[in-house]
């Protein structure tokens, strides 16, 4: 089973580095699909977070399969003479083994397909 945790901005914000990226790979091994409501992790993150899934891989590879990062911005339009165009940041962590699909309307999709478990 898989869940969808959407971790708002407020929770991130409050988090050093080291405990952000430890909070990202103790949920994601736990087959969730994180959102990360208006945020995109720096490069140095990014960074840190590779190199922790890879130790979590080595660590466990029957278990752990890693992760799927895809950071995203849309762009809303201005609609009167004194409104602003305005942009929503977010990120998404998925299972590496999910299908990521970005349609032509700007929906995107996350498919995970889970082995049949057999009960004997």
């Amino acid at each position: 089973m898989f869940n969808v945790a959407l971790i708002p901005e407020a929770k991130l914000n409050r988090l050093s580095t080291d405990s952000k990226l430890d909070f990202l790979v103790r949920k994601s091994k736990k087959n969730t699909i994180l959102i990360l409501e208006n945020h995109i992790l720096t490069s140095e993150e990014e960074f840190g977070l590779i190199e922790r899934i890879m130790l979590t891989i080595a660590n466990d590879p029957e278990e752990y399969r890693g992760i799927q990062y895809l950071k995203c911005e849309t762009e809303h339009e201005k609609k009167g003479l004194f409104s602003r165009g305005s942009k929503n940041l977010f990120s998404i962590i998925v299972p590496s083994n999910a299908k990521i699909t970005h349609e032509e309307n700007g929906e995107i999709s996350v498919q995970v397909d889970q082995p049949i478990q057999l009960v004997v």
